[in-house]
């Protein structure tokens, strides 16, 4: 695959997972009253910290995944149910 389109598939892939304007929200609600210079500053350190954890994850996740084996696919059921669960708020476990 060409690297413009591995690179725009990931950022597809990861703007419904971070969910920019959610984030964006919390954030103005976390700094509500701060001053603008510390509220620059832990904007610049968040995106410093999120950028760490991908690099990090983007490096070493396949590994990290064929590592684990059969328990990868016990995590990700389970993601999947509990996210299932969010959804659905529980109505499906109330039938």
């Amino acid at each position: 695959m060409e690297p413009v389109h591995v690179a725009v598939s990931a950022v597809a892939a990861l703007l419904p997972i971070m969910n920019p304007i959610g984030a964006l929200a919390t954030f103005a609600g976390l700094t509500d009253g701060v001053e603008c210079a510390a509220m620059k500053r832990q904007a610049v350190m968040t995106g410093v910290y999120v950028l760490a954890i991908l690099t990090v994850f983007a490096l070493l996740g396949t590994s990290v995944l064929e590592g684990l084996g059969a328990l990868s696919r016990v995590i990700g059921f389970l993601t999947l149910a509990i996210g299932v669960e969010l959804v659905t708020h529980g109505v499906l476990a109330a039938k």
